[in-house]
């Protein structure tokens, strides 16, 4: 679109809420030509985990991990079976909490696709 439209860049703006990986993809992009595979259910909820940690450290455990609960849902969108996750992360109560349901989900998640494969086989 760059080079189409003869534009010097490009605004990412709102994309990037909770989907911080799409700058290295795009910058990826615009050098080769190759897109990046999207990350997996892990590195999001690394990622999460990390912003959490990030926001409770500066604004204290309640105030951090209440404002965490607006980006949660943008970090598990796409994830299958992440309903009852995001649910649980906008009533939990503190960072020990948010990551304790992360772990689980990905627990849950592990599980579910180590069944799906042995389907496959």
């Amino acid at each position: 679109m760059i080079d189409y439209v003869g534009a010097d860049a490009a605004m990412m703006g709102r994309a990037v809420e909770g989907n911080p990986w799409i700058l290295r993809q795009t910058e990826h992009y615009l050098a080769t030509g190759e897109l990046l595979p999207e990350p997996t259910a892990e590195q999001k909820i690394q990622t999460a985990k990390e912003h959490l940690h990030r926001l409770v450290e500066l604004k204290g455990d309640y105030a951090g991990s209440h404002e965490f609960r607006g980006q949660s849902g943008y970090y598990l969108k796409g994830i299958s079976h992440s309903a009852r996750t995001k649910v649980a992360l906008n009533n939990a109560d503190g960072e020990e909490a948010m990551d304790a349901i992360f772990d689980e989900f990905l627990e849950k998640n592990a599980k579910r696709n180590s069944q799906h494969q042995e389907i496959v086989q």
